[in-house]
């Protein structure tokens, strides 16, 4: 199996087993329809896009820190 596969294969096995995670996703997952129910599909998909681009945003942010470290690692 390639590296990839198996390492994200692994991952999401070990996500269901980790509680905290598993918690974390749960009050997402609540707020998420609170939300949706209050304000309505159009605002919730807006919402959903935002949040998404955040995750994004975040992820590009800590592989520029990874990609730095490891340049001035070598010097």
């Amino acid at each position: 199996m390639e590296e990839k596969k198996l390492f994200n294969r692994l991952f999401e096995e070990n996500l269901l087993n980790n509680r905290k995670l598993v918690n974390l996703n749960d009050e997402i997952t609540d707020l998420e329809n609170k939300f949706k129910k209050k304000y309505g599909d159009e605002i919730f998909l807006d919402y959903c896009k935002i949040s998404d681009l955040t995750v994004e945003e975040i992820i590009e942010c800590s592989n520029y820190s990874f990609e730095l470290g490891m340049k001035l690692e070598k010097i």
